[in-house]
């Protein structure tokens, strides 16, 4: 009762702001937005201003390093004694390097940044060793072979005392380094076993606030970490590419990257470099280690996961046994490490240079969006169990969807994309991999064909309200049915096993065409394996589910290629508390390529702001609709839609897709070329064909060149 009294509240209060918001016209638009209270602009939600000071490097002491290959734009440096590397920047002058130039480690980090790499070994009855370097192995054989004319060194290194042996190598492409380690070119010769392996942990590090920079982590839409004195955190962060495999872990604040790369800049606009991870990201947890953990570095770098561990349950005891995967996995490591300089030392170089990346390995292609599109969302049906029966609360019919049509487009609203979920039989609670039949009791599909519709799918996860997992529920390697609590407990969320997805998929993507096409979620995000099949192996079978683009929920970097639409884009990291700023480099990557809409406006925390940066991020409108009143879904599981009600929507939606129709209708489909934020809250982004938009998300009006940009408002430039 107390948990129904609290819902009733919070769902009034909404109801109230959402009124207010409805009533403001176009006219009046500029006077709601100024009335937000705090832009808080002083947190980690915005771009703030950059400490663009001249970093000088200074004499580079060169000991123990020798020339090893070079090309016009990089040179390659070797220290013989651990292999650490120095690649001098040749157009900026600038020597990156794996051990700190103004090293102030101790002896045990000294010897870990010169050596090549750190790893982890276990013995033959599952006993880890400390983390091992090039420093502690005593019985050493190492070599290594500079070949001029391909611009590349290969690297040999036979740990004889832990009886492991590799081969890799470094080449020069232009200005990038490319790293390979095959898996092949990894010798276990004795009884110990690799578990995982980390190269070249110290490149980029920054002393405290010596250095004027930063680090981009690529969580949510992008992040960065200013170096700083000190670190609001004292633990390092972790975070695997793709999530933790749900076959292997269930564990709670599961946080993942959805892209393999990462970066470091030492003097805004001088020096930096993005790392891209190539081949074994699945298999690949990414680490920020904050100045004070250890030492007194900002440092990051990648682990990559050579054999999987988990704890498996003694029946009877409230321990567990710590089981180690007994062969290595089938996973080449490479990655690549793009040297910037200049104007593109920067997180809007690296994304450009992700973006190169992607169109030439043929991931992103250039789209033909000519205007502005609203995304519409909207629920159909769910229900809220009773004592003897459920209760179906039908909430969008298609004779609605029509309704609500026909009211926006006669307010120029003209271009609309609708996706649907909660349309298939038995509601948005039934919805699962093979359930997808368009429910009868909400209309004909068929009735929609003139609309731009796709119908919502996704196949990865079920909910139930009652314990028991439902049948073919992924189980985990620890005879454990993959399941998490949500809803405060009042349903079970559980993962499908990917075998049955893939299984169903084709049957489920024809069918689904019918309804006007398929908008995927959860295997656009979710990357899994079971019993049957590794990650690395499900590359291939997700890549070969279906040959066209389709619009898509939130895709990681292994979808992309296959997303037509980019659905629920964030706008803005995952608000952990020691990233310093927010930065569009997904939106940056995609501009002009795959069209990107953001996440629903009307469930924001700070909706007016939230429209700013849909404007400064150039991205499409979304909003989640339903036709009756939320509060009917107060007892069911799309309760957390509360703020759905088109009925006080709709004068919202109208005025604020004109408001940022009129901001972006010059570029639309134009890909972002620059960003800069010349002042607290002021934010200039530039497009290739020549319009400049420029958002203030400050209290205060300001001038830009002559021209006034209103507080909290917009002003677009160009011929």
């Amino acid at each position: 009762m107390k948990k129904m009294i609290i819902s009733l509240i919070i769902l009034l209060t909404v109801i109230v702001v959402l009124n207010v918001k409805a009533n403001t016209s176009s006219r009046d638009i500029n006077e709601f937005l100024s009335n937000t209270s705090s832009t808080l602009l002083d947190s980690n939600l915005f771009t703030h201003v950059d400490d663009q000071t001249i970093f000088t490097q200074g004499d580079v002491d060169m000991n123990h390093y020798v020339k090893a290959i070079e090309n016009d734009h990089l040179i390659l440096y070797v220290d013989d004694e651990a292999f650490a590397i120095r690649i001098e920047n040749r157009a900026t002058g600038y020597i990156w390097s794996s051990e700190p130039i103004d090293s102030e480690l101790s002896r045990s980090f000294k010897e870990r940044s010169r050596s090549a790499f750190t790893l982890s070994l276990i013995d033959d009855r599952n006993r880890p060793f400390d983390e091992k370097n090039l420093f502690d192995v005593k019985k050493l054989k190492k070599d290594y072979l500079a070949d001029d004319e391909f611009d590349i060194v290969t690297f040999n290194v036979d740990m004889e005392d832990y009886e492991i042996r590799l081969t890799y190598s470094i080449k020069l492409n232009e200005s990038s380094i490319e790293f390979n380690l095959n898996r092949d070119d990894i010798e276990e010769y004795g009884e110990n076993r690799l578990l995982w392996i980390s190269f070249y942990e110290f490149l980029g590090a920054a002393h405290t606030n010596k250095i004027p920079g930063y680090n981009f982590i690529p969580s949510g839409n992008g992040a960065l970490v200013r170096y700083g004195e000190n670190s609001n955190i004292k633990d390092p962060y972790r975070a695997r590419f793709y999530n933790q495999d749900l076959y292997y872990s269930l564990a709670e604040n599961n946080l993942g990257l959805n892209y393999p790369v990462y970066g470091s800049v030492h003097g805004i606009n001088q020096n930096g470099f993005l790392v891209n991870v190539t081949s074994g990201s699945e298999f690949a947890q990414f680490t920020y280690y904050p100045t004070g953990e250890g030492t007194k570095y900002h440092w990051q770098t990648t682990t990559f996961y050579l054999r999987e561990n988990y704890m498996q349950s003694i029946k009877g005891s409230k321990d567990g046994v710590k089981i180690i995967e007994q062969d290595l996995k089938d996973i080449d490591i490479k990655f690549n490490i793009t040297f910037l300089s200049n104007e593109d030392a920067n997180y809007v170089g690296m994304a450009k240079k992700y973006k190169s990346y992607l169109v030439e390995n043929n991931i992103l292609e250039k789209n033909n969006q000519s205007e502005l599109e609203l995304h519409l969302d909207v629920l159909g049906s769910d229900f809220e169990e009773g004592i003897f029966f459920n209760k179906t609360h039908k909430m969008t019919t298609v004779k609605d969807i029509f309704d609500i049509n026909e009211e926006l487009t006669s307010n120029n609203v003209n271009n609309i994309f609708y996706t649907l979920r909660g349309f298939n039989n038995g509601g948005n609670t039934k919805s699962s991999y093979n359930n997808y039949t368009f429910d009868k009791a909400l209309g004909n599909y068929r009735d929609l064909e003139e609309l731009n519709v796709a119908y919502y799918y996704n196949p990865v996860v079920r909910y139930q309200s009652k314990l028991g997992a439902p049948k073919n529920t992924l189980e985990t390697i620890t005879k454990t049915f993959a399941g998490v609590q949500i809803m405060n407990g009042d349903y079970m969320m559980y993962y499908t096993d990917i075998e049955k997805v893939v299984e169903e998929f084709p049957k489920a993507y024809d069918e689904i065409q019918k309804y006007g096409g398929m908008a995927l979620d959860g295997l656009s995000n979710n990357f899994y394996s079971n019993k049957n099949n590794r990650r690395n192996e499900m590359f291939e079978r997700y890549d070969n589910l279906f040959d066209e683009q389709i619009p898509m929920y939130n895709p990681n970097s292994i979808m992309l290629s296959k997303t037509a639409k980019f659905l629920t884009m964030p706008l803005e990291h995952e608000r952990l508390r020691f990233f310093s700023d927010s930065v569009p480099f997904l939106q940056i990557v995609l501009s002009g390529y795959v069209p990107y809409y953001s996440t629903y406006l009307n469930f924001s925390a700070n909706m007016n702001i939230d429209i700013l940066k849909v404007i400064d991020y150039g991205a499409n409108p979304a909003f989640l609709i339903t036709k009756l009143p939320s509060h009917l879904l107060m007892n069911t599981l799309s309760r957390e839609y509360y703020g759905s009600y088109y009925g006080n929507l709709n004068h919202f939606i109208i005025d604020h897709y004109q408001y940022i129709n009129h901001a972006l209708n010059k570029v639309v489909g134009a890909e972002i070329v620059s960003r800069d934020v010349i002042k607290e809250g002021i934010v200039v982004t530039q497009y290739e064909n020549d319009y400049e938009i420029i958002v203030n998300y400050s209290n205060e009006d300001y001038d830009y060149n002559g021209n006034i940009v209103n507080k909290l408002n917009y002003l677009v430039l160009g011929s």
